[in-house]
């Protein structure tokens, strides 16, 4: 993807840079710049990991300018505009990638406070992008990963896709795990945020229990409920729901259409069959009883082109 080596000036319409065609409309691509020289403020359809490999500059936000440092990683979500300024000797690799597509079915992630704070709440409450500071040891082991993402991207071989996306899932793990671990102050109502929705991940099959959420997030009831609409754009009881329907879904599919409607509504957490069928309706914009239709049919297409 080239790279403008225009002044910082921000024009009046920002770009918005389109996902780089990568061949075979695999949502992944590793984009290095070396070096990295000063951008206009622009924006992306998709979202983009950002590793600082060497040298300094300046990130200019929607929340102004920030200096960025060998070691520094922070995620930019589709949409969000940016820029680089004065930069000397900045070395860094963009993981471009289509969340919804890579990241949507991983439950475990979902799960773990550091991959929420990481990439639901920070940039929610900050409004810019999320940022972490690596060790040098932890920088040369995500550097490492990264060269390994890139050469099955490059070779194509077999099962080349599988590779890339287990190397790039290893790499958002160790981040996650890293922002966990971080003890930084300013992180506090972030964590504790995002430990109350890895908390919803984890018990979305029982009864939502909004002083444990509030104890988790170290907050009132008040400002529990502000933030987390702040974050997610939900209140906890849709989030909750959001999270049910979504997990029924995967159980159909994955079930190839085997379980009924109302065992994979009683399995993820609701009780009322009909209550179920009109929310996955307003979410997925499908009945349950169509997308067992079409798991069934899709996997009775599938023996028989075996």
């Amino acid at each position: 993807m080239a790279v403008s080596k225009a002044s910082t000036k921000v024009s009046k319409l920002p770009r918005r840079m389109p996902f780089p065609v990568s061949g075979d409309e695999f949502p992944l691509i590793v984009n290095r710049q070396n070096p990295q020289g000063p951008t206009d403020r622009h924006s992306h359809d998709f979202d983009e990991l950002v590793v600082i490999l060497e040298g300094n500059g300046m990130h200019i936000t929607e929340r102004g300018r920030r200096p960025i440092y060998a070691g520094d990683v922070f995620l930019l979500r589709k949409g969000e505009r940016h820029g680089y300024s004065d930069t000397k000797g900045l070395r860094l690799v963009n993981i471009l990638f289509k969340g919804e597509r890579i990241l949507a079915l991983r439950d475990e992630f979902r799960k773990t406070s550091g991959f929420n704070a990481l990439f639901k709440t920070e940039p929610a409450m900050r409004g810019s992008e999320s940022q972490l500071r690596l060790s040098p040891e932890r920088l040369l082991e995500v550097s490492r990963l990264i060269d390994q993402m890139e050469e099955e991207l490059r070779a194509r071989q077999e099962a080349y896709r599988v590779f890339a996306n287990s190397y790039f899932l290893l790499i958002i793990s160790l981040l996650s795990r890293d922002y966990s671990r971080s003890s930084r102050k300013a992180k506090e109502p972030v964590m504790g945020l995002a430990r109350a929705i890895s908390f919803i991940e984890r018990k979305h099959r029982g009864r939502m229990d909004i002083a444990r959420l509030c104890e988790e997030a170290s907050m009132s009831r008040s400002t529990f409920f502000r933030e987390f609409r702040r974050s997610t754009g939900l209140s906890p009881i849709r989030y909750l729901a959001r999270i049910r329907i979504f997990r029924a879904m995967d159980e159909i599919i994955e079930s190839r259409g085997r379980i009924t409607v109302k065992e994979a509504a009683f399995n993820a957490g609701f009780n009322d069959s009909n209550y179920f069928a009109r929310q996955y309706r307003r979410v997925i914009n499908e009945a349950p009883s169509q997308t067992r239709r079409r798991a069934r049919a899709f996997h009775a297409s599938s023996k028989w082109r075996q």
